[in-house]
């Protein structure tokens, strides 16, 4: 048994440690203040490192009802807006009084979007995912809010392995026998991206978290140990009153201890009602006389006991906590990151099976003959509690996201080593033995490599800074100058073959000879020859949302990244330009300074994914090593039209002219069409094997002939007039290089 304990208690370490590393990778990837509330703690706690006093509750005569409304919270306020119990922002102050934020106003500028209407959104799309706007100086180096802020995640992160060690030693409580079960209690806390965001930003959430959770497993070895004195009892009440001084949602401690009171071991029955009433006082007692001065102060200065108005007054209450609010409930507590970066929908439809499985184990195991009932009566009393933990903690949440209109998930976290425990109680149920243990290997296992991947493949492409020191080495050079002094410099080219549906991304870049002081946007559209054609646009901020071009200052090289989704309607194959400039805040284009308000790029290549319809007259000619003229359809009215169906067999290495001659039966010519395939929009030096082109031809000739008609079809250099040799199915060399093509009247 030592031996198994001493293992788990390795593997513990090791989490640890996972966890950790993971933390400090999101912790360096998250910019300034993108984490929850980040903004409003630091504002907080540069207070109280200048006023060296408590804050007053500030009753703002706004709601967070409109983007404009949201800008005006998001900067800064002295005293701030942000009013809750003062421990952890005293002890912030404490702890950076070396790193003074002086420049941390100057460094709250709200994300334009806000201003407009548009706030971030839940999407995939890297676009508009920042709270705020990002200098390129917001660095360790330059930057004293920076350090105090990374300074202060990295005592969350630690403050966060609290809750992991707690749901280990619950879980040993109650199954001495099996460490596969609190390991797994353990990695449900340490192995949630949610949580390990959480713990990589400044909140006085994860102070909460450890305190909490202390709690709870200290009233857990209560009610399964041989219960506790009254000086255990008031020891605990000071960890409450303490707790109590951090947030407020630490009260709902008061009344778990006082189940765990009551639910002491089974000598503590009710004849010793007296032992319930010392415990209970000195509990109660310690717990006011620690934190109860806080809110005494609410109740009588501002006649609010709990100061929760000014955050209920601010904000936008729910009409009910419905299925959409218990979704984003879930979302949010698994993986929904800064104010709109979700994961991939899989990852939370993986999650809900594995929590609906835990729900089957517990079910199963509450059966009449399941093992809740095995288990001796103490243990069964502590896995009773933990529920009780869970279930006090969503009631206060769902009253709280109701009354303020947000169901944030991660405000179920101070009750998160109780779920640990009920959740790997609940899958262990299903699996007994060495397979239990490989399960809980394996869900540990792809945990951390989705968590590893979230800091990379979320959190980068959405806060990137656009602002670049160099131009990489694979740009294309360009150097277009507008009358404004801005300068596209260049652009990084996507050498692949597009398809309708596909996704065109290119990345161009920007210089700025003078600082604009102005909010450019790039207009964009992708189409072919004719402009006026085009299939898909886009207009966005120069420099996006984290750096726009009115914070831009002389010299300042910046990357702007297109995405562009090419539509299934799209015609092709075809080769398509990508046409950009620059509008103003009253969507004026710019001039370039050689005249013009345009730039092009490209072409790129469409390539068709749909099967062309076979024509009506089958062929098999073949143009010189690369073209194939695989049959044609003609229709004849006033006029004649005529469809060639191109194959490439290869590359063609010339842009050729097809000729279309229409001739009688003595060969006089009718009528006549010159020109490139498809109208030009596909050159055959564009064409790459497998592609089919559909190249419509019309012929108008002066008068049509009662005779048998014939279309004598070719193609051609058009600069030299030489004409591509043609070969008949066997292989044998056409007179003059030219097909001959029956039409059938």
């Amino acid at each position: 048994m030592t031996h198994r304990f001493m293992t788990s208690k390795s593997w513990l370490f090791g989490l640890l440690g996972i966890f950790v590393i993971l933390g400090l990778a999101y912790g360096l990837t998250i910019p300034l203040f993108e984490s929850s509330d980040e903004f409003s703690h630091l504002q907080v706690i540069r207070y109280f490192a200048n006023e060296r006093a408590l804050p007053p509750p500030v009753f703002p005569e706004r709601r967070t009802d409109s983007g404009a409304a949201m800008a005006w919270f998001l900067t800064v306020h002295d005293p701030p807006l942000y009013y809750a119990p003062p421990l952890y922002h005293a002890l912030g102050a404490a702890l950076t009084f070396w790193l003074p934020m002086e420049d941390l106003p100057a460094r709250l500028i709200p994300n334009p979007a806000w201003a407009k209407g548009w706030s971030p959104e839940s999407t995939t799309d890297p676009w508009n995912k920042n709270i705020y706007v990002h200098l390129p100086d917001e660095t360790v180096a330059h930057s004293a809010t920076v350090r105090a802020t990374l300074f202060l995640r990295l005592i969350s992160l630690l403050l966060a392995c609290v809750p992991i060690v707690c749901a280990y030693w619950m879980a040993l409580l109650l199954w001495p026998e099996r460490p596969s079960l609190a390991l797994a209690a353990a990695g449900f806390v340490a192995l949630n991206p949610q949580y390990i965001a959480t713990a990589a930003s400044v909140t006085n959430d994860l102070l909460l978290c450890a305190l909490f959770s202390l709690a709870v497993l200290a009233m857990v070895k209560a009610i399964v140990g041989r219960g506790w004195e009254w000086r255990q009892w008031a020891l605990l009440g000071v960890v409450v009153g303490v707790a109590a001084l951090v947030k407020q949602s630490a009260l709902l401690l008061l009344p778990l201890g006082g189940v765990a009171i009551l639910w002491q071991t089974p000598d503590v029955a009710w004849r010793h009602r007296r032992k319930w009433l010392v415990d209970g006082a000195a509990f109660g007692l310690a717990a006011l006389c620690v934190g109860g001065w806080w809110y005494a102060m609410n109740a009588v200065r501002y006649g609010d006991l709990l100061g929760t108005a000014t955050h209920t007054q601010s904000q936008v209450a729910l009409a009910g906590f419905d299925l959409q609010a218990a979704v984003s409930s879930f979302r949010s507590y698994w993986a929904a990151f800064g104010w709109g970066i979700p994961a991939p929908d899989w990852f939370y439809w993986v999650i809900g099976g594995i929590v609906v499985v835990a729900l089957m184990g517990m079910v199963k195991s509450c059966a009449p003959s399941g093992e809740v009932w095995r288990l001796p009566s103490p243990a069964r009393r502590g896995l009773t509690f933990s529920g009780g933990v869970l279930l006090i903690n969503g009631i206060a949440f769902v009253r709280w996201a109701v009354s303020t209109g947000a169901p944030f998930g991660r405000l179920l976290f101070p009750s998160i080593a109780a779920a640990g425990v009920l959740w790997a109680w609940g899958v262990g149920q299903l699996f007994n033995g060495k397979s239990r243990r490989w399960i809980f290997l394996g869900l540990g296992v792809g945990m951390v490599c989705f968590a590893a991947w979230v800091p990379w493949g979320l959190l980068r492409p959405a806060y990137a800074s656009p602002h670049r020191e160099h131009l990489p080495d694979d740009v294309i050079l360009q150097d277009v100058a507008f009358e404004n002094g801005l300068h596209f410099v260049g652009y990084t080219d996507v050498d692949q073959a597009l398809s309708p549906g596909d996704r065109l991304r290119v990345t161009l870049y920007w210089r700025a000879e003078q600082a604009p002081g102005e909010l450019y946007s790039v207009w964009s559209q992708l189409g072919p020859q004719d402009p006026t054609q085009y299939v898909v646009g886009d207009d966005r901020w120069l420099g996006g949302t984290l750096y726009p071009s009115h914070l831009w200052e002389a010299g300042d090289l910046v990357q702007h990244a297109l995405e562009l989704q090419v539509p299934e309607w799209t015609p092709a194959p075809a080769l398509y330009w990508l046409r950009l400039g620059l509008v103003d805040e009253q969507q004026q284009r710019q001039p370039l300074s050689d005249g013009g308000d345009v730039i092009a790029l490209g072409p790129w290549r469409v390539r068709s994914t749909v099967k062309s319809a076979a024509p009506a007259y089958k062929a098999n000619f073949r143009l010189g090593e690369a073209i194939a003229l695989a049959g044609y359809d003609v229709m004849i009215a006033e006029t004649v039209s005529v469809t060639l169906t191109w194959r490439a067999t290869g590359t063609p290495n010339a842009d050729y002219t097809v000729f279309v001659h229409l001739v009688d039966a003595d060969g006089a010519m009718i009528a006549q069409d010159d020109g490139f395939p498809a109208a030009g929009a596909y050159p055959t030096s564009w064409w790459l094997p497998g592609d089919v082109v559909q190249d419509h031809h019309t012929l108008s000739p002066a008068e049509m002939p009662q005779t048998s008609l014939y279309l004598r079809v070719g193609l051609y250099e058009r600069a030299s007039g030489h004409r591509l040799p043609a070969y008949a199915v066997d292989g044998e060399r056409l007179p003059d290089d030219v097909i001959t093509l029956l039409v059938i009247r």
